[in-house]
C-alpha cells in the first residue's frame, strides 16, 4: 500500500497573527526627456508568536535606475535592485538543518540596451540586448516552505539574451 498521510508541516495554512511596521520611500525624476532616473527604499520589520522578524523578510531593500533614450527607439538602461540579508528561518523552524549557504545580502542588477538600426544603416531592425545579474551573484533565499533545511538557490546566474525584431511596411 501507497502511505499518502500528510504532515501539516507540508502544507501552508495560515495560524496566528503577524504585524508589519515599516516605511518605504520613492522617487522618479526626468531632468530632459531622454533620461529617467528612478529609486526607492523600503524599511520593515515584524512580529509574531513574541519573536522579531519571524517572517525572514529582510528589513532593506533598496532599488535604483537610469534610463537613457539616445535616439527614436534606442536606449540604453541599468536598473538594481539590492536586497538586505534574510533573517534566519530557523527564527521559525528551530530543528532546521543547514546545509546550503546563508541568505546574505545582494544585488540584483539588469542592463537593457535597445538598438533601433533605421537611424543609421537604413534596415527595419530593432535589436534587443538584456543581461540579467550583471553581477553574477549567488542568491539564496530562506527555505521557510518545507523547514527542513535553512536555504534554497532563488535567482540564476548571469545570463544574457538578444532579440532581433523587424519591422515590415
Amino acid at each position: 500500500p501507497v502511505n499518502t498521510a500528510v504532515s501539516l508541516q507540508d502544507i501552508y495554512i495560515n495560524r496566528g497573527e503577524m504585524s508589519f511596521h515599516g516605511l518605504e520611500l520613492q522617487g522618479n525624476w526626468v531632468p530632459t526627456p531622454h533620461l529617467f532616473l528612478s529609486a526607492s527604499t523600503t524599511y520593515q520589520t515584524n512580529e509574531s508568536e513574541g519573536k522579531e522578524d519571524y517572517s525572514t523578510v529582510p528589513n532593506w531593500m533598496g532599488k535604483f535606475g537610469v534610463s537613457y533614450e539616445f535616439a527614436k527607439g534606442s536606449s540604453i538602461g541599468v536598473f538594481n535592485s539590492w536586497f538586505g540579508q534574510a533573517h534566519d528561518v530557523a527564527i521559525k523552524y528551530p530543528k532546521t538543518k543547514h546545509v546550503n549557504p546563508e541568505p546574505d545580502a545582494f544585488n540584483l542588477m539588469t542592463f537593457n540596451l535597445k538598438l533601433n538600426l533605421k537611424k543609421w544603416v537604413g534596415w527595419p531592425v530593432t535589436i534587443d540586448a538584456y543581461v540579467y545579474n550583471v553581477l553574477d551573484e549567488d542568491i539564496y533565499t530562506p527555505e521557510f516552505g518545507r523547514s527542513r533545511i535553512n536555504s534554497l538557490p532563488a535567482k540564476q546566474g548571469r545570463g544574457g539574451y538578444v532579440g532581433v525584431q523587424y519591422q515590415y511596411d
